[in-house]
Protein backbone atom coordinates (compact mmCIF):
# COMPACT_ATOMS: atom_id res chain seq x y z
CA UNK A 1 0.00 0.00 0.00
CA UNK A 2 1.50 3.24 -0.89
CA UNK A 3 1.42 6.02 1.30
CA UNK A 4 -0.30 9.59 0.96
CA UNK A 5 3.22 11.01 1.12
CA UNK A 6 4.42 8.85 -1.90
CA UNK A 7 1.87 9.93 -4.35
CA UNK A 8 2.00 13.13 -3.79
CA UNK A 9 1.78 14.44 -7.62
CA UNK A 10 4.52 17.00 -8.78
CA UNK A 11 2.32 19.47 -9.82
CA UNK A 12 1.25 20.32 -6.53
CA UNK A 13 4.70 22.73 -6.27
CA UNK A 14 5.29 25.87 -4.51
CA UNK A 15 3.49 28.84 -6.07
CA UNK A 16 4.85 31.77 -4.03
CA UNK A 17 4.64 35.27 -5.80
CA UNK A 18 7.88 37.20 -6.08
CA UNK A 19 7.73 40.72 -4.20
CA UNK A 20 7.58 43.39 -5.77
CA UNK A 21 11.04 44.30 -5.52
CA UNK A 22 12.25 41.00 -7.28
CA UNK A 23 9.38 41.33 -10.24
CA UNK A 24 10.21 44.58 -11.10
CA UNK A 25 14.06 43.21 -11.47
CA UNK A 26 13.27 40.38 -13.18
CA UNK A 27 11.09 42.01 -15.96
CA UNK A 28 13.70 44.64 -16.09
CA UNK A 29 16.83 42.22 -17.08
CA UNK A 30 14.60 39.93 -19.62
CA UNK A 31 15.52 37.25 -20.63
CA UNK A 32 17.77 37.00 -17.90
CA UNK A 33 19.53 34.25 -16.07
CA UNK A 34 17.11 34.43 -13.45
CA UNK A 35 14.66 31.90 -14.65
CA UNK A 36 14.42 28.18 -14.53
CA UNK A 37 12.44 28.35 -17.98
CA UNK A 38 9.87 26.25 -16.54
CA UNK A 39 7.35 28.45 -18.46
CA UNK A 40 4.32 25.63 -18.17
CA UNK A 41 4.28 26.34 -14.13
CA UNK A 42 4.90 30.18 -14.78
CA UNK A 43 1.03 32.20 -14.26
CA UNK A 44 2.84 35.02 -12.40
CA UNK A 45 5.27 36.12 -15.44
CA UNK A 46 3.81 34.82 -19.05
CA UNK A 47 1.71 38.01 -19.91
CA UNK A 48 4.93 40.19 -19.47
CA UNK A 49 8.17 37.78 -19.92
CA UNK A 50 9.21 38.25 -23.49
CA UNK A 51 11.35 34.64 -23.44
CA UNK A 52 7.70 33.06 -23.07
CA UNK A 53 5.87 35.26 -25.83
CA UNK A 54 8.58 34.76 -28.37
CA UNK A 55 8.57 31.57 -27.97
CA UNK A 56 4.90 31.00 -28.06
CA UNK A 57 5.09 33.84 -31.46
CA UNK A 58 7.30 30.48 -32.42
CA UNK A 59 4.63 28.08 -31.77
CA UNK A 60 1.75 29.94 -33.55
CA UNK A 61 4.04 30.54 -36.69
CA UNK A 62 5.27 26.91 -37.41
CA UNK A 63 1.23 26.03 -36.72
CA UNK A 64 0.05 28.48 -39.31
CA UNK A 65 2.90 26.93 -42.14
CA UNK A 66 2.12 23.74 -40.60
CA UNK A 67 5.47 23.30 -39.06
CA UNK A 68 6.40 20.83 -36.27
CA UNK A 69 7.65 23.16 -33.60
CA UNK A 70 8.74 20.34 -31.49
CA UNK A 71 10.92 19.13 -34.77
CA UNK A 72 14.92 19.74 -33.66
CA UNK A 73 15.27 21.23 -37.58
CA UNK A 74 13.04 23.75 -37.19
CA UNK A 75 14.58 24.43 -33.61
CA UNK A 76 17.89 25.11 -34.52
CA UNK A 77 16.52 26.82 -37.60
CA UNK A 78 14.78 29.65 -35.46
CA UNK A 79 17.72 30.13 -32.82
CA UNK A 80 20.03 30.89 -35.86
CA UNK A 81 17.66 33.21 -36.54
CA UNK A 82 17.81 34.63 -33.09
CA UNK A 83 21.32 34.65 -33.05
CA UNK A 84 22.02 36.15 -36.38
CA UNK A 85 19.50 39.10 -35.58
CA UNK A 86 21.22 39.53 -31.95
CA UNK A 87 25.02 39.58 -33.79
CA UNK A 88 23.51 41.97 -36.19
CA UNK A 89 22.35 43.88 -33.47
CA UNK A 90 25.69 44.42 -31.93
CA UNK A 91 27.61 45.14 -35.17
CA UNK A 92 25.02 48.06 -35.45
CA UNK A 93 25.84 49.05 -31.55
CA UNK A 94 29.67 48.52 -32.21
CA UNK A 95 30.05 50.82 -35.01
CA UNK A 96 27.74 53.50 -33.90
CA UNK A 97 29.94 53.73 -30.48
CA UNK A 98 33.22 53.23 -32.37
CA UNK A 99 34.83 49.99 -31.53
CA UNK A 100 36.32 47.52 -33.70
CA UNK A 101 37.35 44.01 -33.02
CA UNK A 102 40.69 43.14 -34.38
CA UNK A 103 42.06 39.38 -35.37
CA UNK A 104 44.85 39.80 -32.43
CA UNK A 105 41.39 40.63 -29.85
CA UNK A 106 40.18 37.74 -30.68
CA UNK A 107 43.02 35.77 -30.36
CA UNK A 108 43.64 37.45 -27.29
CA UNK A 109 40.00 36.61 -26.46
CA UNK A 110 40.36 33.02 -27.21
CA UNK A 111 43.57 32.19 -25.35
CA UNK A 112 41.79 34.22 -22.30
CA UNK A 113 38.62 31.66 -22.60
CA UNK A 114 40.93 29.00 -23.27
CA UNK A 115 42.91 29.75 -19.86
CA UNK A 116 39.99 30.13 -17.52
CA UNK A 117 38.71 26.97 -19.09
CA UNK A 118 41.79 24.80 -17.21
CA UNK A 119 40.88 26.85 -14.14
CA UNK A 120 37.18 25.94 -14.16
CA UNK A 121 37.77 22.65 -14.67
CA UNK A 122 40.06 21.85 -11.99
CA UNK A 123 36.99 23.07 -9.71
CA UNK A 124 35.87 20.38 -7.57
CA UNK A 125 32.22 21.71 -8.39
CA UNK A 126 33.12 21.43 -12.01
CA UNK A 127 33.47 17.70 -11.83
CA UNK A 128 31.46 16.76 -9.36
CA UNK A 129 28.23 18.64 -11.32
CA UNK A 130 29.72 17.14 -14.55
CA UNK A 131 29.77 13.60 -12.88
CA UNK A 132 25.98 14.31 -12.01
CA UNK A 133 25.41 15.15 -15.33
CA UNK A 134 26.18 11.83 -17.16
CA UNK A 135 25.31 9.74 -14.35
CA UNK A 136 21.96 11.31 -14.35
CA UNK A 137 21.45 10.53 -18.43
CA UNK A 138 22.83 7.15 -17.56
CA UNK A 139 19.93 6.59 -15.23
CA UNK A 140 17.43 7.71 -17.34
CA UNK A 141 18.44 5.72 -20.23
CA UNK A 142 18.56 2.51 -18.21
CA UNK A 143 15.92 2.99 -15.93
CA UNK A 144 12.79 0.98 -16.30
CA UNK A 145 9.68 1.02 -14.10
CA UNK A 146 8.56 -2.69 -12.99
CA UNK A 147 5.30 -1.83 -12.03
CA UNK A 148 1.32 -3.08 -12.61
CA UNK A 149 -0.53 -0.11 -11.31
CA UNK A 150 -1.40 2.20 -13.84
CA UNK A 151 -1.57 4.86 -10.91
CA UNK A 152 1.82 4.00 -9.76
CA UNK A 153 3.31 4.26 -12.98
CA UNK A 154 2.15 7.58 -13.45
CA UNK A 155 3.20 8.65 -10.77
CA UNK A 156 6.76 7.35 -11.02
CA UNK A 157 6.45 9.14 -14.81
CA UNK A 158 5.79 12.66 -13.38
CA UNK A 159 9.01 12.25 -10.78
CA UNK A 160 11.14 11.11 -14.01
CA UNK A 161 10.17 14.12 -15.99
CA UNK A 162 10.63 16.30 -13.23
CA UNK A 163 13.82 15.08 -13.01
CA UNK A 164 15.11 14.86 -16.60
CA UNK A 165 13.81 18.85 -16.57
CA UNK A 166 16.14 19.62 -13.88
CA UNK A 167 18.76 17.95 -13.95
CA UNK A 168 19.76 19.32 -17.03
CA UNK A 169 20.23 22.89 -15.34
CA UNK A 170 22.66 21.26 -12.69
CA UNK A 171 25.54 21.20 -14.38
CA UNK A 172 25.09 23.74 -17.31
CA UNK A 173 24.18 26.17 -14.14
CA UNK A 174 27.26 24.67 -12.31
CA UNK A 175 29.58 25.73 -15.42
CA UNK A 176 28.19 29.02 -15.62
CA UNK A 177 28.61 30.27 -11.98
CA UNK A 178 32.31 28.95 -12.03
CA UNK A 179 33.26 31.15 -15.28
CA UNK A 180 31.22 34.22 -14.49
CA UNK A 181 33.06 33.93 -10.66
CA UNK A 182 36.22 33.78 -11.99
CA UNK A 183 35.43 36.91 -14.22
CA UNK A 184 34.49 38.56 -11.49
CA UNK A 185 37.08 38.29 -9.30
CA UNK A 186 39.24 39.22 -12.55
CA UNK A 187 37.61 42.88 -13.17
CA UNK A 188 36.63 42.91 -9.61
CA UNK A 189 32.98 43.11 -10.29
CA UNK A 190 30.76 43.00 -7.48
CA UNK A 191 26.84 42.96 -7.22
CA UNK A 192 24.24 41.79 -4.71
CA UNK A 193 22.66 40.14 -7.55
CA UNK A 194 25.84 38.73 -9.39
CA UNK A 195 25.62 36.20 -12.15
CA UNK A 196 27.64 33.88 -10.49
CA UNK A 197 25.64 33.53 -7.06
CA UNK A 198 22.88 33.79 -9.11
CA UNK A 199 23.79 30.79 -11.47
CA UNK A 200 24.77 29.13 -8.39
CA UNK A 201 21.03 29.06 -6.90
CA UNK A 202 19.82 27.90 -10.21
CA UNK A 203 21.84 25.41 -10.40
CA UNK A 204 21.98 24.02 -6.39
CA UNK A 205 18.04 24.20 -6.12
CA UNK A 206 18.01 22.35 -9.34
CA UNK A 207 19.60 19.72 -7.68
CA UNK A 208 17.67 19.64 -4.56
CA UNK A 209 14.64 19.27 -6.95
CA UNK A 210 16.40 16.29 -8.33
CA UNK A 211 16.88 14.54 -5.42
CA UNK A 212 13.44 15.35 -4.20
CA UNK A 213 12.58 13.20 -7.04
CA UNK A 214 15.04 10.67 -7.30
CA UNK A 215 13.97 10.10 -3.13
CA UNK A 216 10.00 9.74 -4.23
CA UNK A 217 11.22 7.24 -7.16
CA UNK A 218 12.91 4.97 -4.71
CA UNK A 219 9.83 5.48 -2.43
CA UNK A 220 7.99 4.42 -5.23
CA UNK A 221 9.53 1.81 -6.94
CA UNK A 222 10.82 -0.10 -3.41
CA UNK A 223 10.15 -3.56 -4.31
CA UNK A 224 12.80 -3.21 -7.08
CA UNK A 225 16.27 -3.80 -5.10
CA UNK A 226 18.27 -3.33 -8.76
CA UNK A 227 16.53 -0.30 -9.52
CA UNK A 228 17.01 0.80 -5.27
CA UNK A 229 20.91 0.25 -5.78
CA UNK A 230 20.52 2.73 -8.93
CA UNK A 231 19.08 5.41 -7.07
CA UNK A 232 20.95 5.59 -3.86
CA UNK A 233 24.09 5.37 -6.26
CA UNK A 234 22.78 8.58 -8.26
CA UNK A 235 21.79 9.67 -4.95
CA UNK A 236 24.92 9.52 -3.07
CA UNK A 237 26.90 11.36 -6.20
CA UNK A 238 24.38 14.31 -5.90
CA UNK A 239 25.08 15.04 -2.47
CA UNK A 240 28.40 14.92 -3.32
CA UNK A 241 27.70 17.98 -5.98
CA UNK A 242 25.75 19.52 -3.00
CA UNK A 243 28.62 19.73 -0.71
CA UNK A 244 30.36 21.28 -3.38
CA UNK A 245 28.03 24.03 -4.18
CA UNK A 246 28.19 25.50 -0.49
CA UNK A 247 31.87 25.04 -0.29
CA UNK A 248 32.32 27.05 -3.57
CA UNK A 249 29.00 29.52 -3.07
CA UNK A 250 28.84 29.70 0.57
CA UNK A 251 25.70 31.75 0.57
CA UNK A 252 23.69 29.88 -2.63
CA UNK A 253 21.18 29.25 -0.24
CA UNK A 254 20.13 32.67 0.38
CA UNK A 255 19.49 33.66 -3.06
CA UNK A 256 16.36 31.75 -3.50
CA UNK A 257 14.12 34.71 -3.11
CA UNK A 258 16.32 36.03 -6.30
CA UNK A 259 15.58 33.51 -8.73
CA UNK A 260 12.59 32.30 -10.59
CA UNK A 261 12.55 28.62 -9.52
CA UNK A 262 9.26 26.33 -9.88
CA UNK A 263 11.02 22.93 -8.78
CA UNK A 264 9.75 21.11 -5.97
CA UNK A 265 12.20 21.11 -3.22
Amino acid sequence: MLSKRCLKRTSKHSRRKTVDQNRRLFLKWRPFNFCDRFCERCGEYQNDCSVYLNDLDFKVKCQIEGKDSDDPKIIFDHVGQIFSQTIEILREIMKERGIEITKEDEKQSAREEEAERRVAEKSLLFKKARYFSRSASNFLDKFQAVATDDLLIDYIQQELEEFSRYCCLVFAKADRAIFSKISEEKYRIKSSRSDSAISAALGYYSLLACQKSLESIKNLAANNNDQALRLNRILKISEEAEKEFEKKFPLVKNYKNKIIFHGRI
